[in-house]
């Protein structure tokens, strides 16, 4: 089985933090970020950027650019997960 995080950015304090401490028992393949921050540096190679968004750019085009994150995040997962 495959686990994977998705998550706005690693910037805040909040859901950010208790998603890096969570991520060294349960081990997910990748962690999928939304936009290009990281606060919190994860070991490994774990963190998958879908855009180079940050924190300014305005939250009405990131609206916009949902479909494209969708697409961009199934992508990446069937890359992880074997064709059954």
């Amino acid at each position: 089985m495959a686990l994977f995080f998705l998550i706005n950015s690693l910037a805040g304090g909040g859901a950010e933090a208790v998603l890096i401490r969570i991520a060294k028992y349960l081990k997910p393949k990748k962690i999928f970020l939304l936009e290009k921050e990281v606060k919190y540096p994860i070991e490994g190679n774990l963190t998958v950027f879908l855009s180079s968004h940050t924190r300014d750019v305005s939250p009405i085009f990131k609206t916009f650019y949902i479909p494209i994150y969708a697409i961009k995040l199934s992508k990446e997962i069937r890359t992880y997960i074997p064709q059954v």
